[in-house]
């Protein structure tokens, strides 16, 4: 049987040859939070192009319903409700030799449904708030890049205010029926992000397309997988930009597409000064710490 670096080797050689740089690829650290449709995807992907290390979040088990739209369960992990990232770290680690990947099975606290710890005949239900906060700030603090495949907006801003506060790119991934949308948040760059998108959702309606709501439970299969390989491909382009230049071009502020009507479509939208996410939101966060989050609100006012 060949070795582990053969088989590698083998695997990426077509990836090399069409010019990607390998080395730089395997040095990123990447946290996808979220492994359910579009997370399971993405893993994929970036797994089959050699990234260095996976970090995986999700606090779920397989369910027989996951199987026919999350690539990474089969039936059996349903079967024997094994968790996700669990599941998810096995297959991707017998997928690509040599990849490194970190299961992390917890809530990411979300700031509107304050965590509750509750026992039930001899269960403990439920998480602790702040320690869960301060597990995804270490997972955020030793990735390079963070993208959410979470379903709920709040918990997405969360994510976000942690890596931009952390000088992390953020790629944000939404699908809804034939619809998709992903949204690239680069550090210092002057672009918008789910919070300037929220503030200016009135003119956005007039003229562009609306971001989807990304509940992720009710889309095709092809949606799914063309929202990840977009989200794939930005990490890509980020990995390789170096002094100032894109090589394989500047990820787009915003893509979105609709299957139905065969749109894709790509917009740069500026940051909005006074968002209360990437910019109040992160300097709230710089200035107390992760537990600001726990009193973040997001209804529009800062509290």
């Amino acid at each position: 049987m060949e070795g582990c670096d053969g088989i590698r080797s083998k695997l990426l050689d077509r990836i090399e040859r069409a010019g990607y740089d390998l080395d730089r690829i395997s040095k990123f650290n990447v946290l996808i939070a979220g492994m359910g449709t579009i997370g399971c995807a993405v893993a994929r992907i970036l797994a089959l192009y050699g990234v260095g290390k996976l970090l995986l979040v999700d606090d779920d088990v397989v369910e027989i319903e996951n199987v026919g739209r999350q690539c990474l369960y089969e039936l059996e992990d349903a079967e024997r409700g094994k968790e996700k990232v669990l599941v998810a770290k096995e297959k991707l680690e017998r997928l690509m030799p040599g990849l490194r990947v970190e299961a992390l099975n917890f809530t990411i606290p979300n700031p509107l449904s304050p965590a509750v710890i509750v026992e039930i005949d001899g269960k403990v239900y439920g998480y602790d708030a702040s320690e869960n906060l301060n597990k995804i700030e270490k997972a955020v603090k030793s990735s390079d890049v963070v993208i959410s495949g979470v379903d709920n907006f709040n918990t997405r801003r969360t994510l976000e205010i942690l890596s931009l506060g952390n000088g992390k790119p953020f790629i944000n991934t939404g699908i809804e029926g034939t619809k998709g949308g992903v949204r690239t948040v680069l550090v210092d760059e002057d672009n918008s992000c789910i919070g300037c998108y929220q503030r200016g959702l009135s003119w956005l309606k007039g003229g562009y397309e609306v971001e989807p709501a990304g509940g992720c439970t009710v889309a095709s299969l092809s949606t799914i997988h063309i929202a990840a390989a977009i989200a794939a491909d930005n990490f890509i382009k980020i990995v390789h930009h170096k002094n100032g230049e894109w090589k394989f071009g500047k990820p787009a502020n915003f893509t979105s597409f609709d299957l139905k009507t065969n749109k894709f479509n790509s917009y740069q939208f500026p940051k909005d000064v006074h968002c209360e996410i990437c910019v109040k939101g992160v300097e709230k966060y710089l200035r107390e710490g992760s537990s600001s989050l726990l009193h973040l609100d997001y209804g529009g006012n800062q509290q």
